[in-house]
């Protein structure tokens, strides 16, 4: 297919803070997304500062794609979603455990 698929593979660092992880989250974004290195990006959304790190991939029309977490925030915005509805699964979820 001509895939090449470059995956962060490493934790960002052991002990460290959502909002450091979030911090460099949103670097390695930036970076690939400036870079031209890449023709897509597959990520996940905690928030909406991640979400606004993928502005210059959609300003270029690079595919931008979410998984994991993030579902509103990528269903609001127009961008591709692959998962499930997490306030549907948290219910379903919740259902199931008051049985």
């Amino acid at each position: 297919m001509g895939v090449n698929l470059v995956m962060r593979e490493e934790p960002i660092s052991k002990g460290a803070s959502q909002d450091e992880i979030n911090d460099q989250m949103m670097k390695e974004i930036e970076e690939y997304c400036n870079n031209g290195q890449v023709d897509a990006i597959l990520v996940s959304l905690p928030n909406e500062q991640v979400l606004k790190s993928l502005a210059p991939c959609l300003d270029n029309d690079m595919p931008v794609s979410v998984f994991n977490s993030g579902y509103e925030m990528a269903i609001r915005d127009g961008i591709i979603y692959f998962g499930m509805d997490e306030r549907k699964g948290g219910y379903a979820a919740g259902q199931e455990l008051a049985r």
